[in-house]
């Protein structure tokens, strides 16, 4: 019983990856999602960018997190009263993040966090060699991307969620993209 105690406190202790990870709340979320609308893409059309992500792991150490993510940003600028898609980005990042844990407060739902940069794999023949350095094997099975209905999917419902959130800032109509 002692040396289960003892040592259930050493690994407790010693551990570098979170048991919950943070990014399955809201607030790390957000922070992703808000610094990659600032930073991410540049607006080609003078518009607004907008962010969604999925969560593919999270690893924290002390006050760092380092969140990889796949993340859907579009850029939506107003042209005859319809939302029109201008500039956008659709792939997996490694984003960095502080977690700010003053701020947090006992039974509150979110923590808060702060990020600070990304890593953005390369285009082309740097692409599978960057991700194989940048996200670790958990996340790189996470994105699926063999899987092409998987891939698929997991667009539709990032690209669902990025139209909501436009939606909840302005009652103006997405153009619906024309089919060649």
């Amino acid at each position: 019983m002692l040396l289960a105690a003892l040592l259930a406190a050493l690994v407790g202790g010693c551990s570098t990856s979170l048991t919950q990870k943070p990014g399955m709340d809201a607030g790390l979320s957000s922070a992703v999602e808000g610094y990659l609308a600032a930073f991410l893409i540049e607006p080609a059309y003078g518009g607004q960018v907008y962010c969604a992500s999925e969560t593919l792991e999270v690893e924290q150490v002390g006050d760092a997190i380092k969140a990889w993510v796949w993340a859907v940003c579009e850029e939506f600028y107003v042209e005859e009263g319809v939302l029109q898609v201008g500039s956008g980005f659709s792939g997996p990042l490694m984003v960095y993040l502080l977690s700010n844990e003053q701020d947090y407060q006992p039974g509150a739902r979110d923590r808060s966090y702060m990020a600070t940069g990304y890593a953005k794999p390369g285009d082309g023949s740097e692409m599978a060699d960057d991700i194989n350095r940048i996200f670790p094997r958990s996340a790189i099975e996470s994105m699926c991307m063999d899987d092409s209905s998987c891939m698929q999917a997991r667009i539709d419902h990032l690209q669902a969620a990025l139209e909501a959130k436009v939606h909840t800032q302005t009652p103006l109509p997405v153009a619906t993209p024309s089919i060649h």
